[in-house]
């Protein structure tokens, strides 16, 4: 399998997929709805489904953004708290972990992801790509 995406409404902790199956992973807007504690464990499941040498491409709000916005006055508290929370109308619109750039890259290559390049997808959200280490590489 060269790509497999994972959408926003999944709720997987586990794919379905064999080991080392796919060469692109992405993960829009899906990272952000965990449970911090859960984020590590979904990266390890990643790692499980990436080749070596393959690509994961996450997309995330950016909580910095957010945070620089309305300290600057240019959002309400209420985008605020809709931003950062969700608007929390189902299961699936919740935010759990906020993300900026340095702590993505971080988590990232905890988990055995190098060469993680970030750029703003738009005012609000933010695409980093990360490469899996190759099998020796990887503690």
């Amino acid at each position: 399998m060269n790509a497999y995406q994972i959408l926003p409404t999944d709720n997987q902790l586990s794919l379905p997929l064999p080991d080392g199956s796919v060469s692109t992973l992405s993960s829009f807007f899906f990272l952000h709805r965990l449970a911090r504690q859960k984020v590590p464990e979904i990266l390890a499941e990643y790692s499980r489904v990436l080749a070596p040498g393959g690509s994961l491409i996450i997309r995330v709000p950016n909580l910095e953004w957010i945070a620089r916005k309305y300290m600057e006055g240019s959002i309400s508290f209420t985008d605020l708290d809709f931003l950062v929370y969700g608007k929390q109308e189902n299961e699936a619109d919740f935010i759990e972990t906020g993300f900026h750039t340095r702590r993505l890259i971080a988590v990232l290559e905890l988990s055995g992801f190098e060469n993680a390049q970030v750029r703003a997808l738009d005012e609000l959200n933010m695409e980093v790509v990360a490469t899996k280490k190759l099998a020796d590489e990887h503690p």
